[in-house]
């Protein structure tokens, strides 16, 4: 097996309230035990709650495009 490397840029996300469509969603500290799993979270504008599939705020990685 070959290994090749290459960069990555990190990006923060957010998930933006479905109602208020100002406030990011929050994770209460909570997680539901369903198949798959759910996350409370809770706006921190409007206060409305809502189960995700994945916690908020979350990180993911990009790979970066070298152009040569």
């Amino acid at each position: 097996m070959s290994e090749r490397t290459y960069n990555v840029q990190t990006i923060g996300v957010d998930y933006i309230c479905d109602d208020c469509n100002t406030g990011v969603m929050e994770q209460t500290g909570m997680m539901l035990v369903s198949d798959p799993p759910q996350w409370p979270h809770k706006c921190n504008n409007c206060a409305k709650t809502k189960n995700l599939w994945q916690k908020y705020p979350t990180v993911r990685w990009e790979r970066i495009i070298e152009v040569q």
